[in-house]
């Protein structure tokens, strides 16, 4: 979807597009006289100039980056952050004074923290949004609760070491062997993430694969609870793990309401 802005006196200030309420491709900003000083490649996540214009965090933003590559090349396979960890910017995030602010949006107010997303790939398919970390701006990560530290995992420090050995097809057919047939409804399945050990500093995790089926429903007044059955599959051997149990959640008022995600009940 095609978007523009104008400055009061008429001239475009900026335009881009959204897709999927993400910004996509290159967006172009312009000065009240209508001269482009600022294009942001949303692809690639870089910004360019044009007529002298600059932002004064610029340096601290390219340090910040630059700490988050060594972060992740430390906990990777060099090979692998190349070929299958991109950043998102769309879901970058940084802070200042307690604000939050978009990642490429302009601030008078100097940043001192940071958050930094990325996808992953796994085989042919990219898992959104898998990696995440925030950093102070002296480029050191914030761990300061158990969730703050998303998607680091051994696997990625041995060239070859995250090529899955399970898909969508294989892992059903596991279930199957397993006893979970798909019998109330479709198959769900994800790979989740999960931190092996939550004392700072150690920030390795594990990734599963899980697949889960609906086993039942119970509605009480505004309240519903969904359960479900699944298991989990070892995703670097496409070995059987263990079986869980799972629930998800939804409030509904007459203004809106809140959900969960499912939520695994092994956790």
């Amino acid at each position: 979807m095609p978007f523009k802005e104008r400055w009061p006196g008429g001239t475009v200030k900026e335009k881009g597009w959204f897709k999927h309420e993400d910004c996509a491709g290159t967006w172009k900003y312009y000065d009240t006289e209508g001269d482009l000083i600022k294009t942001i490649d949303w692809r690639t996540g870089t910004k360019t100039y044009f007529n002298h214009h600059w932002e004064p965090f610029d340096p601290l933003f390219a340090f910040i980056m630059a700490k988050a590559d060594s972060l992740l090349n430390a906990h990777f396979d060099s090979a692998f952050v190349m070929a299958n960890i991109r950043w998102d910017a769309n879901s970058s995030a940084f802070y200042a004074q307690g604000r939050g602010y978009d990642w490429f949006e302009e601030t008078l107010k100097e940043p001192d923290r940071f958050l930094l997303r990325y996808d992953i790939r796994f085989g042919k398919d990219w898992y959104a949004e898998a990696i995440e970390f925030e950093v102070d701006r002296s480029g050191q990560i914030i761990d300061d609760w158990e969730e703050s530290i998303l998607g680091f995992t051994v696997c990625g420090k041995t060239p070859g070491g995250c090529d899955l050995q399970v898909d969508r097809g294989s892992a059903k057919r596991i279930s199957r062997e397993h006893g979970l047939q798909a019998n109330t409804g479709r198959y769900i399945q994800y790979l989740d993430w999960h931190r092996l050990d939550t004392t700072k500093g150690q920030w390795e995790g594990e990734y599963e694969w899980v697949v889960a089926r609906l086993a039942s429903k119970v509605k009480d007044g505004n309240e519903t609870t969904w359960r479900y059955d699944g298991i989990v599959i070892d995703p670097w051997s496409g070995e059987f793990k263990k079986t869980i149990t799972l629930r998800r959640h939804a409030i509904v008022e007459s203004m809106g309401g809140a959900y969960s995600g499912l939520l695994r009940d092994d956790r």
